[in-house]
């Protein structure tokens, strides 16, 4: 029965998603993916209803008649917000506080110095937006390697909406990014703010802008006006235009998740839209349905007189609602419910309050909560209520808990991590290695190689005092017994205690046993004299306690 009921809501709130999508009217100058990653990112923002022009509350009009609920805009949001709230809760796993990957490049001196980029560009919040903003198929980061006054480079990361960038791959090697299209639509009055000569007559007037980012340069168009039909001409702008000459297109495209359309991957919170779209809809007639019954109607009954007919003998329902008597005919206006109205009628007559059914009430609430499980589960959302955790559970325990959610950010990881975060290190290493950087106030330059470059994840939760104590127990006597060696020792109890580098910390444990096997050969030295000379003076008196022969 529960499926059921959640197969025949799913379609509702399909057909009812599908109707408001229709209305997000497609520019047909823009492919397809435009109009779909635009309506996934109004879910997020919260505009997705924006076109319905009904409130919810507005059920009939003298011009519509009845409005039905899918032309009506609801007027609570709490579904289709679930929808913000998995990928907030996939972003802040992904790179939150304490989560946010070790990146090393096989030298600790370097390690630093990427180490002090990611402070210096902000990168944590940068992963943390793009993880946001890809969520919707697909979002691309830009470097940029800018002189300052000193003429010193520094280094700019910026993340980009993907609705009106195009990538193109290189036909040869289909995994190497060659070219990067913005093309988009532009106000005269937007354009004229940004610097350029528009007049008051084309203030109103739409304008294409377009840039192209390649191996070598940043080219700038000169904006053309937008007319219907006819292909736009262009000129490029010579003042803006920027020649890098990296040798590479200094951008990293990111699928969100495996799938998709060719440049875009899934959407994350797809599979619940439609359930949420639902939850919308259910939660804001409930909440008109308790209104109604704070404020319950008023039925009056009475005989029907000749006055309330119409010209047919039915009787005419205008006639029956809250007018009063004039003459023998009905005339006045709705009736005012308050503490000092009073309703005199015949003693046939009688009046009620027609209230709601208080059970209904609660029923609408518990299939609210069903659909809202279904659609976390859909989209891999964690259900759990921190109420219900304690501090005393370990990160095993944890790690079951939120197992859907964990599941959705192992995908994550991929896309966001060797193909975004590490993607963008090895691009800014690559410059590096033929060019002094300015990083932290200091001049720096890289030598390992771009393909050095690895990211050290850390546990999803971490281990309990306890829980490590018996880790490094267990693997302290594995090694004692000779069934596990030093190295996998050091590479089990890694992630726990922030180790990037295995081999450096061998070296350093192996300096560390020798300094302290060094320091006790001191000690046993400077304090074998001192034993040999009690031990001289010892036996000095007893010979002297020996009675004389």
């Amino acid at each position: 029965m529960a499926k059921y009921q959640q197969t025949i809501c799913q379609h509702w709130g399909a057909m009812t998603f599908h109707h408001t999508a229709k209305l997000h009217i497609r520019d047909t100058d823009f492919p397809e993916r435009t109009r779909r990653l635009l309506i996934y990112r109004s879910i997020l923002d919260g505009t997705f209803y924006d076109v319905l022009r009904k409130e919810f509350d507005e059920e009939r009009n003298s011009v519509d008649g009845y409005i039905p609920l899918r032309e009506r805009r609801p007027s609570v949001l709490n579904g289709t917000r679930l929808c913000g709230t998995v990928v907030e809760q996939s972003s802040t796993m992904l790179f939150g506080d304490g989560r946010f990957p070790n990146v090393t490049i096989g030298n600790a001196d370097e390690d630093k110095v990427i180490a002090d980029l990611i402070r210096e560009t902000q990168l944590v919040q940068r992963m943390r937006d793009a993880t946001r903003r890809g969520s919707v198929g697909s979002v691309a980061i830009l470097m940029r390697i800018l002189p300052n006054r000193q003429n010193q480079l520094r280094t700019f990361f910026e993340v980009f909406d993907t609705f009106y960038l195009t990538p193109e791959y290189d036909n040869q090697e289909p995994d190497r990014l060659i070219k990067i299209t913005e093309l988009r639509k532009a106000k005269g009055r937007d354009l004229k703010d940004a610097g350029y000569a528009i007049t008051d007559e084309e203030l109103d007037r739409v304008f294409w802008f377009k840039r192209v980012w390649d191996e070598d340069s940043e080219i700038w168009y000169l904006p053309t006006e937008s007319v219907s039909g006819v292909s736009a001409t262009w000129m490029e702008d010579t003042e803006k235009t920027v020649h890098h000459n990296l040798g590479f297109c200094p951008w990293v495209w990111i699928r969100n998740l495996n799938g998709g359309e060719h440049i875009d991957g899934n959407c994350t919170f797809e599979p619940g839209i439609k359930t949420c779209v639902e939850i919308d809809y259910l939660q804001s007639q409930a909440g008109r349905g308790l209104r109604y019954s704070m404020d319950p109607m008023l039925v009056i009954k009475e005989p029907v007189t000749p006055a309330m007919m119409d010209a047919n003998g039915a009787a005419n329902d205008q006639e029956l609602l809250g007018w009063h008597h004039e003459d023998g005919r009905r005339v006045g206006g709705d009736i005012v419910r308050s503490a000092d109205t009073a309703l005199v009628m015949d003693v046939t007559g009688d009046a009620k309050m027609l209230e709601l059914n208080g059970s209904s009430l609660e029923a609408a609430q518990k299939h609210i909560e069903k659909l809202r499980q279904y659609a976390m589960e859909a989209m891999n959302g964690s259900l759990v209520n921190p109420d219900q955790i304690n501090s005393h559970q370990g990160a095993k325990a944890l790690e079951i808990l939120h197992a859907p959610l964990i599941r959705l950010c192992d995908n994550l990881r991929s896309s966001y991590g060797e193909d975004g975060l590490a993607a963008l290190i090895r691009m800014w290493v690559r410059v590096a290695n033929t060019r002094p950087m300015f990083v932290m106030d200091e001049v720096v330059k890289i030598k390992g190689k771009p393909s050095a470059v690895s990211l050290h994840w850390h546990s999803w939760f971490p281990i309990t005092e306890q829980e490590l104590g018996t880790k490094v127990a267990t693997v302290t006597n594995a090694v004692k017994s000779g069934i596990m060696s030093k190295e996998k020792a050091v590479a089990v109890i890694a992630s726990d205690y922030d180790i990037t580098d295995i081999k450096a910390e061998l070296k350093a444990i192996e300096k560390d046993a020798a300094s302290a096997l060094a320091d006790a050969q001191s000690l046993m030295a400077a304090k074998q004299p001192a034993d040999d000379e009690a031990d001289a003076k010892g036996k000095d008196e007893k010979q002297a306690s020996k009675p004389a022969v």
